[in-house]
């Protein structure tokens, strides 16, 4: 999410190549700074957009769970993820006000705000996105066992086992954000141009910080999305056929077909015990349909990465600076679209959320005077 951008491009030598070639390069860079420069508004302002029905879903989330109960396991890891996902959109939230407050800012003090929005935006956003990914991977996982082991499931995730998983989840991906923290140091600066003390933060490039720095923006960067994203897509995998093979049972079975026929030929036990029950086949759905939405919504984020990891002048400061900074808001953005959208998914799929939301809005509703 950091904006601050280098315009020394490293491509930009000439040598070998012609004239034309490299006219129609620079039109093509300029085209794209154009982009960047008339999108930085309507970016901003879709985060704060986005955000702020991102926090009232989030919200929600968390009070109908809460009112639901957590005798379930799956109803504490997705409260969980409510509040990791209201963490993350308040993160870019917090961003983009500052990006469309630094305009209206004399020069000296937007770099202070740009500041700002990277230390108590940008950062957090790293974090508790990375958070939402591993705690995705976390339900995915959850979900998958149940469907595998049904039987031993319940003995090996009890609620003291998903609380500590999930506590372990929040401080590894918020360890990082401590390393980040430690490299920056605050003074204050007197501004001559508005007659004012501003509070700013400066970057301290020592040895030790910068090591730090670099450990938590590669796990950041390689080590979660990579391990989340490799997890999720295993374990959607695995719910997918096992939501297929459930329902053609279930076909062939309200047709007429007899399974204990079929059992007695291959000397197996009976075939329904390996099938899934209503109530669990709707929670299953649900987790696929969560665990779909956020590999969609993460493509932009790994395409990003792979990017940037192949091509050397796709960077920050790089030649294709522009298409770097544009394709980084682009899934800044779908990010935060991820985090916003459980309440729709919920809503939409799981009658006994439905009826709790209504119950907590209607209730919500008559307290007020």
């Amino acid at each position: 999410m950091d904006q601050d951008l280098n315009c020394n491009h490293g491509g930009s030598g000439t040598n070998g190549t012609s004239s034309g070639f490299v006219d129609r390069g620079n039109k093509w860079i300029e085209s794209l700074e154009n982009v960047y420069g008339n999108i930085c508004a309507v970016y901003s302002w879709g985060l704060v957009g986005t955000g702020v029905l991102g926090v009232i879903g989030n919200i929600l989330i968390v009070l109908v769970y809460t009112t639901m109960g957590f005798s379930n396991t799956i109803n504490i890891s997705y409260t969980a993820l409510a509040v990791s996902d209201l963490c993350c959109v308040l993160a870019c939230v917090v961003y983009g006000a500052a990006l469309i407050w630094i305009p209206v800012q004399q020069m000296p003090c937007s770099q202070t705000y740009q500041q700002y929005g990277r230390l108590f935006g940008g950062y957090p956003y790293l974090a508790f996105s990375r958070v939402t990914a591993l705690l995705t991977a976390w339900i995915s996982l959850e979900r998958c066992l149940c469907v595998i082991l049904p039987a031993r499931i319940k003995l090996m995730i009890t609620h003291t086992v998903t609380k500590l998983a999930l506590i372990t989840i929040f401080m590894l991906a918020c360890f990082p954000l401590v390393c980040l923290y430690l490299a920056y140091t605050s003074e204050s600066q007197f501004d001559p141009n508005m007659n004012v003390t501003i509070k700013t933060v400066l970057y301290d490039g020592g040895v030790g910080q910068s090591v730090l720095q670099k450990v938590a923006l590669f796990l950041f960067g390689v080590v979660y999305p990579t391990s989340s994203g490799v997890s999720v897509t295993v374990c959607t995998a695995v719910l997918v056929v096992t939501l297929k093979q459930s329902t053609r049972w279930r076909n062939l079975n309200a047709s007429g077909g007899s399974t204990s026929s079929t059992d007695a030929k291959n000397g197996s036990t009976s075939e329904s015990s390996h099938i899934m029950s209503t109530r669990d086949v709707r929670v299953t759905r649900v987790v696929v349909i969560v665990t779909s939405v956020f590999l969609v919504c993460s493509l932009p984020t790994i395409g990003q990465l792979v990017a940037n990891s192949v091509f050397q002048d796709y960077s920050a400061t790089g030649y294709f600076t522009y298409l770097y900074h544009i394709n980084g808001m682009v899934a800044v953005w779908v990010t935060q679209l991820n985090s916003s959208l459980n309440i729709i998914i919920f809503t939409v799929s799981g009658q006994r959320f439905r009826a709790t939301l209504l119950q907590v809005l209607a209730g919500r509703f008559r307290a007020r005077p």
